[in-house]
């Protein structure tokens, strides 16, 4: 699976079809993110409230988390909710969510 992104002056954004790209301290990054069937699976997702705040983060329950955050029960998104779902990736296991998650963070 391959999972793409891409970041401007409007904050992240879902992208075309390729592999996963994001900036990086001004440097170009690109990534390809393998699937194992074997493992839990989770998506990593970007939610964005009225303000234009963003939050990433992964999940095995992308619905019940969405609920969870506008519900203020996140520490980070508590009180600055609603929120609304912008982009989520295909699933993948929980170790490579992690790792897209704070690629793109």
């Amino acid at each position: 699976m391959i999972v793409q992104y891409s970041h401007n002056d409007a904050g992240w954004s879902p992208a075309p079809t390729g592999v996963a790209r994001g900036v990086y301290e001004g440097q170009f990054v690109d990534c390809s993110i393998r699937i194992s069937m074997s493992e839990d699976m989770c998506v990593v997702y970007l939610l964005e409230n009225n303000d234009g705040k963003k939050y990433i983060g992964f999940t095995s329950n992308l619905q019940k988390r969405i609920q969870y955050h506008n519900e203020g029960k996140s520490t980070f998104t508590k009180s600055r909710g609603p929120w609304m779902l912008k982009w989520q990736s295909k699933p993948m296991t929980a170790s490579e969510a992690r790792k897209l998650e704070l690629l793109i963070s």
